[in-house]
Protein backbone atom coordinates (compact mmCIF):
# COMPACT_ATOMS: atom_id res chain seq x y z
CA UNK A 1 0.00 0.00 0.00
CA UNK A 2 0.29 3.78 -0.48
CA UNK A 3 -0.50 6.62 0.50
CA UNK A 4 -0.20 9.90 -1.53
CA UNK A 5 -0.61 12.86 0.42
CA UNK A 6 -0.97 16.36 -1.80
CA UNK A 7 -1.81 19.58 -0.81
CA UNK A 8 -1.46 21.89 -3.75
CA UNK A 9 1.28 21.54 -6.86
CA UNK A 10 2.64 18.36 -8.85
CA UNK A 11 0.49 15.19 -9.00
CA UNK A 12 2.11 12.56 -11.18
CA UNK A 13 0.03 12.49 -14.87
CA UNK A 14 -0.98 8.52 -14.17
CA UNK A 15 -2.09 9.67 -10.89
CA UNK A 16 -4.09 12.84 -11.93
CA UNK A 17 -5.78 10.93 -14.70
CA UNK A 18 -7.17 8.50 -12.27
CA UNK A 19 -9.02 11.26 -10.27
CA UNK A 20 -12.65 12.36 -10.25
CA UNK A 21 -13.83 15.25 -13.09
CA UNK A 22 -15.38 17.00 -10.30
CA UNK A 23 -11.96 16.80 -8.22
CA UNK A 24 -11.47 19.64 -6.49
CA UNK A 25 -9.96 19.53 -3.04
CA UNK A 26 -6.91 21.23 -1.94
CA UNK A 27 -5.60 19.06 0.53
CA UNK A 28 -6.56 15.03 -0.12
CA UNK A 29 -5.27 11.65 0.38
CA UNK A 30 -5.14 8.48 -1.33
CA UNK A 31 -4.11 4.97 -1.40
CA UNK A 32 -2.78 3.38 -4.30
CA UNK A 33 -1.94 -0.33 -4.65
CA UNK A 34 -0.28 -1.28 -8.32
CA UNK A 35 -0.55 2.09 -9.50
CA UNK A 36 -4.27 2.59 -9.20
CA UNK A 37 -5.93 4.76 -6.57
CA UNK A 38 -8.07 2.47 -4.67
CA UNK A 39 -9.65 4.81 -2.03
CA UNK A 40 -9.56 8.99 -2.16
CA UNK A 41 -10.53 11.21 0.79
CA UNK A 42 -10.43 14.94 0.68
CA UNK A 43 -9.40 16.61 3.78
CA UNK A 44 -6.09 17.62 5.74
CA UNK A 45 -3.62 14.35 4.67
CA UNK A 46 -2.27 14.40 8.30
CA UNK A 47 -5.66 13.00 9.31
CA UNK A 48 -6.93 11.36 6.17
CA UNK A 49 -3.75 9.62 5.83
CA UNK A 50 -3.37 8.14 9.31
CA UNK A 51 -7.46 7.07 8.81
CA UNK A 52 -6.67 5.54 5.35
CA UNK A 53 -3.68 3.42 7.10
CA UNK A 54 -5.73 2.53 10.33
CA UNK A 55 -8.57 1.32 7.93
CA UNK A 56 -6.67 -1.13 6.95
CA UNK A 57 -6.63 -4.92 8.38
Amino acid sequence: MVVACVYTGWIPPEIAAQLPENHNAQSWAAEIERGKIVRLRAGPPEKVAAELVAAKP
